[in-house]
């Protein structure tokens, strides 16, 4: 099963999957939303998926999408389309899937959809990674510092 929640922007599940004769919503199931879902609607989705597609809006030039994060902390896959600074804080290939175009991602997700061992293993290191690097007591400290380095510039 695929989802992808943010449908209607540059890349939709549909042109990923139907190349491949694969219906969008035959492949989302019953996981597709068409409005926003609390959390504990979104965790059930996430683990109740084999590739969770993250797309993401243009306006997110860099930074990291916490889809990211929250799918892998609940066990589940994340192939997510490339952004400089997943570079800096996974290891691409290895920790987290990444794709820069649809082609590219619809690849990538029928290789790991029928590649489990793959998939599982990646998803064990990406988690593991996150729940090493990013706790509250790492990553409030340097939010911190970066605002008072930000202050002290002023």
């Amino acid at each position: 099963m695929f989802t992808c929640i943010q449908l209607g922007l540059a890349l939709t599940i549909d042109n990923v999957l139907q190349p491949e004769g694969v219906r969008g919503g035959e492949a989302i199931c019953n996981c597709w939303q068409p409005h926003p879902v609390d959390t504990l609607q979104s965790v059930k989705i996430f683990r109740a998926s084999t590739v969770n597609l993250d797309v993401r809006p243009e306006r997110l030039i860099s930074g990291i999408s916490s889809r990211v994060f929250e799918v892998l902390l609940c066990g589940s896959f994340p192939l997510t389309e490339y952004r400089p600074a997943l570079d800096r804080h996974f290891l691409v290939g290895e920790e987290i899937a990444v794709f820069e175009s649809a082609e590219e991602a619809r690849e990538k997700a029928l290789y790991y959809v029928s590649h489990e061992d793959e998939r599982l293993a990646m998803v064990r290191r990406g988690r593991d990674r996150v729940r090493r690097d990013w706790t509250f007591g790492k990553t409030v400290p340097q939010m911190l510092q970066q605002i008072d380095c930000s202050v002290s510039r002023q």
